[in-house]
């Protein structure tokens, strides 16, 4: 069980930037918001795997050679967009996250996991456990992390928002140099 919970800690990470970076663009406090986000982050942190246990290794080889370049174009839209608002006016004028934004950001965030997802198919006699708590972990740091964003852009303004949106262009610029120092 140990190697699970360190498992998902780690596949959350990403999705835990992700999340204090969404709450630096709104000021006001609402859990509605912070649940949207942590449920949306869940949602693709279990359903990648899932998909990966299922998909199988033919497949990853595959998709391994493109995704991280799909998380990076991802995560930079998102971050794009925080920054441009954040250069346009007060958090508290930043309307909430949208579908779009969740979405885009859970899937860049988790892509990662769906290859977890076919070594957990693999090996795992339990994945559908392990991809549960993956996804139960990442919901509640994802909840802390809009939450704790939120706390520094009540302090911070405008450039907490802006630095969030950084924040996420530097998660897929990681994701993307990490790929491909990989490949050479």
């Amino acid at each position: 069980m140990f190697a699970t919970f360190t498992l998902a800690l780690g596949l959350c990470m990403d999705s835990l930037a992700a999340a204090m970076a969404m709450g630096t663009a709104h000021l006001r406090r609402r859990w509605g918001d912070a649940m949207r986000v942590g449920l949306v982050f869940a949602a693709c942190q279990t359903a990648i795997p899932a998909a990966g246990a299922l998909a199988g290794f033919a497949v990853a080889r595959r998709v391994a050679d493109w995704d991280h370049w799909i998380a990076f174009g991802l995560l930079s839209l998102v971050g794009a967009e925080m920054i441009f608002h954040a250069c346009r006016g007060r958090p508290e004028d930043s309307p909430s996250p949208s579908w779009r934004s969740l979405a885009l950001t859970g899937v860049g965030t988790s892509l990662d996991a769906g290859i977890v997802g076919i070594g957990l198919g693999m090996t795992d006699p339990h994945p559908a456990l392990t991809i549960a708590v993956i996804g139960a972990i990442t919901f509640v740091t994802s909840v802390a992390g809009v939450i704790c964003g939120r706390w520094a852009c009540a302090r911070a303004g405008t450039l907490a928002q802006g630095t969030g949106g950084v924040i996420l262009i530097g998660i897929g610029i990681q994701i993307l140099t990490t790929h491909l120092s990989g490949s050479i």
